[in-house]
């Protein structure tokens, strides 16, 4: 329903109270599976008998035992969120170029029609992952918000939740782009979001440096269950001494500046594309896929697919 929404400010405070529906929806699953967990025969004893303080407070950790009693929850999609965002602030409420209910029926329409526009927003328009002052802030502020959102409510154990961008299954971002629709960003429907923290498949553009600084600049400290930033580098680099040198100070300087997890595939384009079209030859060809490495030739298509349009860096 989009009557009533006049401003940016009007549309996100219609965001956060979707947020808060599916924070709430979030926590009655997590109440449900929590509870059938501590009524369960047994109360889960010999884990019990491990985890600090359940012995001394007589209680299966299932039952609220443990002395830490955190229950996680993950984001999936933070880029596509933010330069979503942006996009519906650019041509709905500065250029005034579409109305929201025009664009809504653009992305009900999968873009059918409007290419020239769909490419225009992913080359012109900002995007996370370029160290821009207004998609970095957007999405510290995406973060913020549905962490506060979601600590109004409490576990059925107690204690708080507490969120990461990694996800359970670890490959949920193409699970989930496979059931969302066409998003303001020029993402077409079934296409995957982006990979836990890290930029849009293609939209970080303005080189391996900035990605790393926009990703440093979120505030990890509310994302204390996992995040992954998968870099996509150049060979190359290893084959010299400078180059190594250049991918150890990435490395160090990610981490000074606040970044909690990074990790590299040294591949190319060319080297993947002639992998999934010849695979017995790349038989021992390792790829990160999410929170882990996998062969690139023992993956689906999809998966495959969506590490080839990952942007392909040098050390820069």
């Amino acid at each position: 329903d989009l009557a009533g929404i006049e401003s940016f400010e009007g549309l996100w405070r219609r965001l956060e109270a979707s947020m808060d529906l599916v924070a709430e929806a979030a926590h009655l699953s997590a109440v449900g599976r929590d509870q059938a967990a501590a009524e369960a025969p047994g109360g889960n004893l010999a884990a019990s008998l491990v985890v600090q303080d359940c012995i001394e407070r007589c209680l299966g950790y299932t039952q609220g035992g443990a002395r830490y009693n955190f229950c996680n929850w993950d984001i999936i999609g933070t880029a596509n969120l933010v330069d979503s965002l942006v996009a519906v602030r650019r041509l709905v409420f500065e250029e005034q170029s579409l109305t929201l209910a025009e664009l809504t029926q653009i992305l009900a329409e999968d873009w059918a029609g409007h290419e020239l526009l769909r490419q225009r927003i992913r080359s012109e328009f900002p995007h996370f992952g370029n160290q821009e002052p207004e998609t970095d802030a957007l999405a510290s502020h995406c973060i913020e918000r549905f962490d506060a959102i979601l600590k109004r409510r409490t576990p059925y154990r107690g204690g708080v939740y507490i969120l990461g961008t990694t996800a359970g299954g670890e490959n949920m971002h193409i699970e989930f782009g496979r059931i969302t629709g066409a998003t303001p960003d020029g993402r077409c429907a079934g296409e995957p979001v982006a990979d836990s923290l890290g930029a849009a498949q293609g939209r970080d553009r303005a080189g391996v440096t900035r990605l790393l600084n926009s990703v440093a600049s979120l505030p990890h400290c509310l994302l204390p269950t996992a995040t992954t930033l998968n870099v996509k580098l150049d060979p190359k680099l290893l084959d010299t001494e400078a180059g190594v040198d250049a991918v150890a100070a990435l490395i160090r300087s990610h981490f000074s500046a606040g970044g909690q997890q990074l990790q590299f595939t040294f591949v190319n384009r060319e080297m993947l594309l002639d992998a999934k079209a010849r695979p017995d030859l790349y038989r021992n060809l390792m790829v990160r896929v999410a929170g882990y490495s996998a062969p690139f030739t023992s993956l689906w298509e999809d998966m495959q697919d969506e590490i080839i349009a990952r942007t392909e860096h040098t050390a820069s």
